[in-house]
């Protein structure tokens, strides 16, 4: 047994390993001595005088030059493994995916890939001001050793700052001219990040429950890096309150429609007067007549005063009975601007209610966004009517038709 000491770099491994090839040693008489306070097993290691020849394929050297980031130091045994087979037993080793190190090499490799990828994802800068000049600071908790493969990234990246990320095993800074590798440093030696608290608080602001998928959150980024993240020491409790921030939500602005749907006038007359969920109600909204009676129910975009008077002004030029008709809306209130999906789908509870206690015989729609609020959704064709004097014949026409009222159905 030879005991072969190593100081974890590329360089060192591949000149001894190359020596110890040249020589024809077999693996299972080599133990790699990464800790120097481990107890050696075998006699010292004695470089050769003899020179080596060696070539390995260069698909080996390039995974080698990878998977040397991984933490656990059995990969340099794995390595030198690997190597010797494609030296004395297959030189297209590498090519044979179900061979056990082969597997054993990929796992390592995707395990150092998959580090790097969340390294370059998930680093934090804050901002420091020093002598000289301002700096931005990171520190990351890395399963492997990665800053060396890390530093090419941040320096194409991040190349008009001047930056430091520190982690346990080494330390990367870039000055705008050079990358510098220095010792690493523990977390407990960072210095307070005084803009954390300001960050927390922007955030718990913002935080919207509905939209937090803790499943997926671990599945990006596993629950043991979340302390690099000031906003996920605030998620638990945030979700713990959400309840009581709607309750109060709902105290405050009224009822959010989610009852479905009203059956009587009174009733529906009531709770609308309280809503607020389209987020278009300054005031209240839009009521409904008592108890009203009618055949055809049209349905314009919103409580607009000069398109409900052209409605019914093309009403009476077409003869149509006004007491036959009832006007309602989209959503509720107008504001001067179009309502937007989420405006109609929150007033929509109020419409379909409202349809079912008239139960006209025919309900027309005036415009895209009467059509979306009785339908749900918009069709691309075959949705353009027009209205006869009786209301009793429509049928299909190209928009625009002159004299009839064009219409969505």
């Amino acid at each position: 047994m030879i005991t072969v000491p190593l100081d974890r770099t590329w360089d060192d491994w591949r000149q001894k390993a190359r020596d110890l090839l040249a020589q024809n040693i077999s693996p299972e008489k080599i133990q790699w001595q990464c800790d120097p306070h481990e107890f050696p097993l075998g006699s010292p290691y004695t470089p050769s005088v003899m020179p080596s020849e060696l070539k390995l394929p260069r698909e080996f050297v390039l995974a080698a030059m990878f998977v040397i980031a991984h933490r656990d130091d059995s990969t340099w045994a794995l390595l030198y493994k690997i190597a010797w087979r494609i030296q004395n037993e297959e030189r297209r080793l590498m090519s044979i995916g179900v061979d056990p190190d082969i597997r054993e090499l990929e796992s390592r490799r995707h395990s150092v890939g998959r580090d790097l990828h969340k390294m370059h994802a998930f680093v934090r800068f804050r901002e420091i001001k020093t002598e000289d000049g301002i700096w931005y600071q990171a520190w990351y908790r890395s399963d492997h050793r990665i800053t060396r493969l890390a530093a090419p990234f941040f320096k194409d990246r991040f190349n008009g700052m001047k930056w430091v990320i520190m982690t346990e095993d080494e330390t990367i800074a870039w000055d705008q001219k050079e990358l510098s590798f220095l010792p690493g440093i523990p977390e407990r030696e960072l210095p307070p990040d005084h803009k954390e608290d300001l960050w927390k608080t922007y955030y718990s602001s913002i935080f919207n429950p509905a939209r937090v998928k803790v499943a997926m959150m671990k599945k990006e980024m596993a629950v043991r890096y979340w302390d690099r993240l000031p906003e996920s020491q605030l998620i638990s409790q945030l979700l713990a309150d959400a309840p009581a921030r709607v309750a109060e939500f709902q105290r405050l602005h009224g009822t959010l429609g989610v009852q479905r749907s009203w059956s009587t006038w009174e009733d529906w007359n009531e709770n609308l007067e309280k809503c607020r969920a389209c987020g278009r109600c300054e005031l209240a909204p839009q009521k409904s007549a008592d108890d009203p009676q009618a055949k055809f129910v049209f349905v314009l975009s919103d409580p607009n005063p000069v398109a409900r008077e052209e409605l019914i002004k093309r009403l009476v030029q077409e003869n149509v009975n006004l007491a036959d008709c009832y006007i309602t809306y989209a959503v509720r209130t107008a504001n001067g601007k179009k309502p937007r999906p989420p405006e109609i789908a929150a007033c929509r509870p109020w419409l379909q209610s409202e349809i079912k206690l008239i139960k006209p015989q025919e309900v027309i729609c005036i415009g895209k966004e009467a059509y979306l609020a009785v339908h749900g959704k918009l069709q691309l064709a075959g949705d353009i009517v027009r209205v006869s004097p009786t209301l009793s014949d429509a049928g299909t026409t190209p928009a625009g038709t002159s004299s009839t009222l064009a219409v969505f159905r």
